[in-house]
């Protein structure tokens, strides 16, 4: 992942996390305006949707690593009453999404 990219969608992130004003797409169009920018505001919703359904779980989500020929891609399966929801993140996505402690401790036990 480019390193504008993530850093992008990490402070997009906490910054919603924190219940703070995020970054206006109007007011910082610029940044916005690329491909970077857009690939971070799409990496940030999905983390985002993420990091909601962890937290609202019944159970700690499962969490496996892939094998290394897999881009060290890891599994993340969020179980329901009737419903799993499975995500394929890769190792910076899961990197962004344990800055949260709430989340971390969901993830890490």
């Amino acid at each position: 992942m480019n390193g504008f990219v993530k850093r992008l969608a990490a402070r997009l992130l906490d910054r919603d996390a924190e219940g703070a004003e995020t970054l206006s797409r109007n007011r910082h169009f610029e940044v916005f305006s690329d491909w970077r920018g857009r690939t971070a505001l799409r990496i940030y919703r999905h983390l985002r949707s993420l990091r909601a359904d962890i937290l609202a779980a019944p159970d700690a989500p499962i969490v496996e690593r892939g094998p290394e020929g897999d881009q060290g891609r890891v599994r993340l399966e969020i179980r329901w009453a009737r419903s799993v929801r499975t995500a394929y993140l890769s190792p910076d996505e899961l990197e962004i999404l344990l800055q949260n402690a709430a989340v971390r401790r969901r993830l890490t036990g």
